[in-house]
């Protein structure tokens, strides 16, 4: 019998880390999309939460979408699968008339599990 070893690896926008800073400013989220690249075999789960974006107030982290789903400080599933996948995810920033200008700061963390 021959046993595959356990892979499970997450690279984002080409670096090795679940943790994505997040900048906004003038009504646009940088980055603007996250290239994610799941190196796995076998089944695989990712998530991912939000910081509230904080500049000249504090704003829910929901304001902002993955892939037009609003983020929040729970974890949320964004994909599942199994064996490697990438997966291109637009980011954007829902701001209000009434937000006050300047730059806002937040913070995507990643976690990539077996179910």
């Amino acid at each position: 019998m021959v046993s595959l070893p356990e892979v499970l690896m997450l690279r984002i926008n080409g670096e090795a880390s679940g943790q994505v800073p997040v900048q906004v400013s003038g009504g646009e989220a940088v980055p603007r999309s996250l290239h994610i690249e799941v190196l796995a075999i076998g089944e695989w789960r990712l998530t991912v939460r939000a910081t509230p974006l904080v500049g000249p107030i504090e704003l829910p982290p929901e304001r902002l979408r993955l892939a037009g789903r609003p983020l929040a400080e729970y974890e949320q599933v964004v994909s599942l699968g199994r064996g490697p996948a990438v997966l291109d995810l637009p980011l954007t920033v829902d701001l209000q008339a009434n937000d006050p200008p300047g730059v806002y700061k937040a913070m995507l963390t990643f976690e990539i599990y077996r179910p």
